[in-house]
């Protein structure tokens, strides 16, 4: 399918090598990268965890390929598991990977939240698939955008369910163990940069950058939203986000892990959606909180959309499904 936009793709996955946690896998993956135009691998915060990263493309078959192509590069002997939960974890948090920025933000939502932050660890035992998209989030569209799929994105979700059972519970764990306006919540949009600027300083800092490779819990400065770390930990189901270069893109957090297969069918159908709705908008028609425009004309190509915005009552019931 080609876009009118570039779009990328951050997979991720469960790895083991004789049914085991991979020692180093870190290491691993930083020798991997090198000699690459960019990182293709990185680590997550679970030690059975890692996330395969593609560049941007206007076409879903290049970004299929690109993947399989990223897939290709782990050893022969890992086992990969494409599941949105560890399927050997039993339920419990696993093995952390212990990087600096890991550390700090276990350590900030620790002070932040002191009787419920283990909730951060379950993170060790989910994967997702992110979808980026080459669309500046402040566009009359690109807030259209960033508002429809944050109002939608528990009935993506539960549409999902019947193809991957296992993600049932998923997105359930954004909510409790860090300040709420970090996380997931009905009623999210924003009508320019102003609106979410003025609101996203409202909350602090959960940490900051040290040098090159410190990090440091900071809950006393308020956030800053042209700083990357602060954007990157900002849990939304749907956020802006700010490239090296200084790009602004959008990133869209609703989809569970898959198997490659699965990944060009789901893709497609999030993408049918969002063509739709930058085929059909017209800002001196619509504004851009209308939501319900949105997915009017997403869900005509699309089933993972509704015909319409959810109401909060809807939306909670489809993030505890």
């Amino acid at each position: 399918m080609k876009l009118k936009y570039k779009a990328g793709l951050e997979l991720e996955v469960f790895t083991l090598r004789n049914g085991k946690t991979i020692p180093n896998l870190s290491q691993i993956i930083d020798k991997i990268n090198k000699g690459k135009h960019f990182d293709i691998l990185s680590v997550e915060l679970g030690a059975r965890m890692l996330e395969a990263i593609t560049p941007t493309y206007q076409s879903t078959e290049d970004l299929l390929l690109s993947l399989r192509t990223t897939i290709d590069c782990l050893p022969s002997d890992w086992q990969i598991y494409y599941s949105a939960s560890d399927p050997y974890s039993n339920g419990e948090a696993v093995e952390l990977v212990e990087t600096p920025r890991y550390v700090a933000i276990i350590n900030a939502v620790r002070q932040e939240k002191s009787d419920s932050w283990q909730g951060v660890l379950q993170f060790t035992k989910w994967c997702s698939l992110h979808v980026n998209i080459g669309i500046n989030p402040w566009s009359p569209l690109g807030l259209l955008i960033m508002n429809t799929i944050n109002n939608v994105a528990p009935y993506i979700g539960f549409m999902t369910r019947e193809d991957f059972p296992e993600s049932r519970g998923h997105m359930a764990i954004w909510r409790g163990w860090t300040d709420e306006a970090r996380l997931p919540r009905y009623g999210e949009k924003y009508n320019s940069f102003s609106n979410f600027s003025n609101r996203f300083k409202l909350t602090k800092k959960l940490i900051r950058k040290v040098s090159d490779d410190n990090w440091s819990p900071d809950l006393k400065q308020s956030r800053d939203p042209f700083d990357r770390s602060d954007l990157g930990t900002n849990w939304k189901f749907c956020r802006p986000k700010l490239s090296e270069n200084g790009v602004w893109y959008i990133e869209i957090r609703v989809l569970p892990s898959m198997s490659l297969k699965n990944v060009e069918e789901y893709v497609s159908l999030l993408l049918f959606g969002i063509n739709a709705i930058l085929e059909g908008f017209n800002p001196e028609e619509y504004e851009v909180t209308d939501i319900d425009f949105a997915t009017g004309v997403a869900s005509k190509v699309s089933r993972l959309f509704p015909v319409k915005s959810l109401t909060e009552d809807e939306w909670e019931n489809y993030f505890h499904s």
